[in-house]
């Protein structure tokens, strides 16, 4: 009897870790008869993945090399999509409190009603998933991909998230999300820290707080490169944030003694 309930709690344990944002977070959605929602396993993606000829010819909007790595690498996809949620505002700002202590926040983009976030769980370079987080003004979509994907893969991604909400805020934004850096990362104390910001950037606010929310520092954008001077701020972990004309990336960075 104590193996087999060792053994109920390990599949429990494996069911609990193998749960997506969307399955913690909104699952209270699933159940809508007017939501749209997508689930798609990993084994699909490793099925397109091997069928999808190594000869392929390659061009540059589907390198067949990366293609298959990505696909393989992919454990699941969830998408909920509800077309009329009267407290849609309300949900996305509960989607990103939610949230907020185990993802990162990349990229926000504002326009009026118009929202969007995405959001990362990362280590080392290598995502573990990616989180959407969109609303209009009365859609509502949350999409959550989970694999091992690479860091400079999260602007395709993106792109490929099949939403007239997402298209409508996006619409006239052309910002390469791995276009913005933070070095050295870690940095030490009495260091110069580099931010390096895209081009569409430049003027806009630059603003660095704690993981408290405190603020540490601000400075204007003047160019694609600005120093940031770490002589002043004590070890730990903080957040950069460049914002212009209602879209935001972020991007965290380490202080050591």
């Amino acid at each position: 009897m104590k193996y087999l309930s060792l053994i109920i709690c390990v599949f429990i344990s494996f069911q609990l870790s193998a749960q997506n944002a969307v399955d913690k977070y909104f699952s209270n959605h699933l159940e809508n008869e007017k939501a749209t929602v997508v689930q798609v396993s990993g084994k699909l993606f490793q099925y397109a993945a091997a069928i999808v000829p190594d000869d392929l010819e390659s061009d540059e909007e589907f390198p067949v090399k990366d293609a298959k790595s990505f696909l393989s690498g992919i454990t699941s996809f969830t998408l909920i999509k509800i077309d009329s949620l009267h407290n849609s505002q309300s949900e996305y700002k509960r989607g990103l409190n939610a949230l907020g202590d185990e993802f990162e926040e990349l990229v926000r983009v504002r326009d009026k009603e118009n929202k969007v976030s995405i959001l990362i769980d990362e280590t080392n370079d290598v995502i573990h998933e990616i989180v959407a987080l969109i609303t209009t003004e009365d859609e509502f979509v949350v999409a959550a991909l989970t694999g091992d994907m690479r860091l400079d893969q999260i602007q395709d991604i993106i792109s490929k998230i099949d939403s007239d909400g997402m298209n409508k805020v996006m619409s006239g934004v052309d910002v390469s999300l791995e276009d913005m850096k933070v070095y050295p990362n870690p940095a030490t104390a009495d260091s110069q820290l580099m931010i390096e910001i895209p081009q569409e950037m430049i003027g806009g606010d630059i603003t660095v707080f704690d993981l408290s929310g405190n603020l540490i520092q601000t400075m204007k954008a003047t160019d694609v490169r600005s120093e940031l001077s770490t002589d002043k701020i004590a070890a730990g972990q903080y957040i950069v944030d460049v914002n212009k004309a209602g879209v935001t990336l972020k991007k965290k960075f380490i202080v050591v003694d």
